[in-house]
């Protein structure tokens, strides 16, 4: 099981006062971050984007269904194409598959980010607070390359909010791919980096035009052309 570095941005859920049919679900990506706008304020350019690839791997610990994996995967890609950013997937690894007391194998080539969706059984000590759904470790120097998400609280939201799993799936993914690849600081008010949302707003929100600002894709190309696809 990875460990859990306490020092990192987190998406978390706060349960609201009241009864079931009047409470607020609120998703609250809690981090240490900036600004964000809806997809097709952002994508008006005269000239194509010149495309970088980040290598990605998924472990999942949750044994989550493999249609809301490729869901997901599928959404994420899209949200990065939009910025000019290719996600080059590689095999999921499931601990299902493999015999207690083992090792996840090893990929064939190594990723340049790691996704680890986690299951309830992860010990509470490794879970930065109770309501967290994801969490992308990192410091203000320097960001990390994993990222993790806590699929039976997500799983959650996307019930109570009549969304499709693999979609809530993948907005976290994007959401925590992009805290990875975004300097210190890159929480937004609106957009793919928002910070809060109501269970109204998740419910309304289509996902697939959600998306960056101008200046967080630029980072994000600049992050992924500098470090990852460097000859």
């Amino acid at each position: 099981m990875p460990q859990f570095n306490p020092l990192h941005d987190v998406v978390t859920i706060v349960f609201g006062n009241g009864s079931p049919r009047n409470r607020w679900w609120l998703l609250t990506l809690v981090v240490w971050a900036s600004a964000g706008l809806p997809l097709a304020e952002r994508l008006a350019t005269a000239t194509p984007l010149e495309v970088s690839t980040v290598t990605i791997a998924i472990d999942d610990y949750a044994a989550v269904p493999a249609d809301e994996i490729d869901r997901a995967q599928c959404l994420v890609t899209q949200l990065y194409a939009a910025i000019g950013v290719k996600t080059d997937w590689l095999e999921t690894r499931r601990v299902s598959k493999i015999a207690p007391g083992s090792r996840m194998p090893a990929n064939a080539v190594s990723p340049d980010l790691r996704i680890i969706v986690l299951g309830p059984q992860v010990p509470h000590a490794q879970t930065p607070q109770q309501d967290a759904v994801g969490s992308a470790p990192g410091t203000r120097t320097e960001r990390g390359r994993i990222a993790y998400v806590f699929y039976d609280r997500l799983r959650m939201i996307a019930l109570t909010s009549h969304q499709v799993g693999g979609d809530t799936l993948g907005v976290v993914i994007a959401h925590e791919i992009g805290h990875l690849l975004l300097p210190y600081g890159s929480h937004s008010e609106t957009g793919l980096m928002r910070g809060l949302w109501s269970s109204e707003e998740i419910q309304r929100v289509d996902v697939r035009a959600l998306g960056f600002t101008s200046s967080q894709a630029r980072d994000i190309r600049q992050r992924v052309s500098d470090t990852f696809s460097a000859p």
